[in-house]
């Protein structure tokens, strides 16, 4: 679904272009999807909407931005942005308490 993996080994040359590793991991093949939902609770969903952009860079160790859903007790969604780095850190976040959706708009 998200294009498959592979190992590629990379020259001396590109390796050191890259600063990385001879050895990595890269996206075999374009996703089947354009945006990724994964469902972490019941109520709280985060949005991948690039999900190509997204894997690229888990891939790399590098940062990706995401989209935070709540569905809040009061029937509300709570729409916030998050930076977060490869493991799984989150280096920013951006929230706006006055970003709701009103019922069933999402």
């Amino acid at each position: 679904l998200i294009g498959g993996i592979q190992y590629v080994i990379l020259s001396d040359e590109e390796a050191k272009k890259r600063r990385t590793q001879k050895s990595i991991l890269e996206r075999k093949a374009s996703p089947a999807f354009q945006i990724a939902i994964e469902i972490n609770e019941q109520s709280h969903w985060i949005i991948h909407q690039n999900i190509q952009d997204s894997v690229d860079l888990i891939l790399r160790k590098s940062y990706f931005s995401t989209q935070i859903r709540k569905l809040e007790t009061n029937k509300k969604i709570y729409i916030g942005y998050k930076q977060v780095s490869s493991d799984l850190s989150t280096i920013f976040q951006h929230s706006n308490s006055d970003q709701f959706l009103p019922n069933n708009s999402w």
